[in-house]
């Protein structure tokens, strides 16, 4: 067997390698670093990581990650220096870093990088392109620090808050460090990018690159919560227009070879336009999009991670279409949106047997009897993440149906603080 590095797993890894071991069992062996991705200190020192992984594990095959940071970083890093198949670090390292990013876009799909501009915390001025706009750090992590920004008291109201140092100092200081590495020479990622406010439906483009040919599988449909803007749901396929989707694949192809990206997953975000029909990317994540690797598999027949395991190892990867059990799919984050306590949080046995009754559904549960939901700076500022459930049906209506019955007989139960 083939042993395959995955370097700081996520929440997503274990579960979705278990979904299709049917389909890589026998021919690779997933072998995961100690520290899973949550668990990891802001001090982690990724470059001495890389060095002991290259080290400890000469032997393997390949590697790849979910993890945003650092986990697809270090899985390029170690491939480099291993000579196995993967992105160059610069490549990942530049695809994380939205300021280098946006660069890259506006030179190779000007008709779909939104205005975009630059911002010093410690002197914050409006963008060029004014106010209204959104901000987002130049390396974040999930919806962390991003906001709506209205005017000029907005924005140094924004850069006055504490958590703003915080994450200035301590969470960027490993990142810093990588750039230094592989990527010098770019604009202090303690800063935040401005871009136009950007209305419309939102899109996540995935495919794979391999051998510099850059090859889309799908494209998934984000759906928001009206009041808070917190993720609802995401389904797939998206319902498109095919000039629409066609004009999201030929962008995305563009901007995902001109990043310098191969060898690896990527998941490309964009809103469509609803006057102009035109697409604007938001960012691509240079890995595999670990919570919808079974979407594929309910839709199409395969999950991503099995065919992840192929591109890591160099094996020539193929893609099926519409051959799965199901004819949508789609992964459902629950949220809280106000402090309060888990007053019952569903047994493994619970879970396991809603599984087992309806075929193709995956529950991840988050939260235990008793926790306390009060830290909602973690995610989106407005909304707390207690569980992800993954399922599929025969249209988008059944499916609705399914996720209500499915969470009436977990019977998760808050109150508020």
């Amino acid at each position: 067997m083939r042993r395959v590095l995955i370097p700081a797993p996520t929440t997503w890894d274990h579960r979705q390698l278990a979904q299709c071991r049917p389909d890589w069992a026998g021919r690779f062996e997933p072998v995961f670093t100690e520290i899973p991705e949550h668990e990891l200190p802001y001090d982690f020192d990724c470059l001495a990581h890389v060095q002991r992984c290259v080290q400890q594990h000469r032997g393997i095959a390949g590697t790849f990650s979910s993890s945003d940071y650092p986990g697809a970083i270090e899985a390029a890093a170690i491939a480099s220096a291993l000579g196995l198949p993967g992105s160059p670090p610069a490549a990942v390292l530049r695809a994380g870093h939205k300021f280098a990013a946006r660069q890259a876009g506006a030179q190779v799909i000007p008709q779909a990088t939104p205005a975009f501009a630059l911002i010093n915390p410690d002197a914050p001025q409006p963008p060029p392109f004014g106010l209204p706009c959104f901000i987002k750090p130049v390396k974040g992590a999930f919806s962390m620090l991003s906001a709506v920004i209205a005017d000029e008291g907005g924005l140094r109201s924004f850069f006055a808050r504490p958590g703003v140092g915080d994450y200035r100092k301590y969470w960027l200081a490993a990142y810093r460090g990588l750039l230094d590495a592989w990527l010098p020479g770019q604009p202090d990622p303690g800063h935040w990018l401005a871009e136009q406010l950007l209305h419309g439906a939102q899109y996540t483009v995935e495919g794979y690159v391999q051998n510099g040919v850059v090859r889309v599988i799908g494209i998934v449909e984000t759906l928001f919560h009206g009041s808070t803007g917190s993720f609802r749901r995401f389904d797939y396929p998206a319902p498109l227009p095919p000039e629409q989707e066609h004009s999201m694949h030929a962008a995305t192809t563009r901007v995902v070879a001109a990043l310098g990206l191969d060898h690896t997953f990527f998941n490309a975000e964009f809103k469509v336009s609803p006057r102009t029909g035109q697409p604007m990317l938001l960012e691509v994540n240079p890995r595999i999009c670990g919570q919808f690797g079974d979407l594929y598999a309910k839709v199409d027949g395969r999950n991503t991670y099995s065919a992840a395991l192929e591109l890591a190892c160099g094996e020539l990867v193929r893609w099926p279409q519409r051959q799965g059990d199901f004819a949508v799919a789609a992964s459902v984050p629950l949220r809280v949106f106000s402090p309060c306590v888990c007053e019952r949080s569903p047994p493994h046995e619970a879970i396991a047997a809603v599984e087992r009754r309806y075929p193709g559904t995956l529950v991840w549960n988050e939260v235990a009897m008793g926790q306390r939901l009060i830290d909602f700076s973690s995610e989106d500022g407005a909304s707390l993440r207690y569980a992800v459930i993954n399922l599929g049906a025969e249209n988008y209506q059944a499916l609705q149906e399914k996720v209500d019955t499915v969470c009436d007989e977990l019977g998760w139960r808050f109150a508020a603080i």
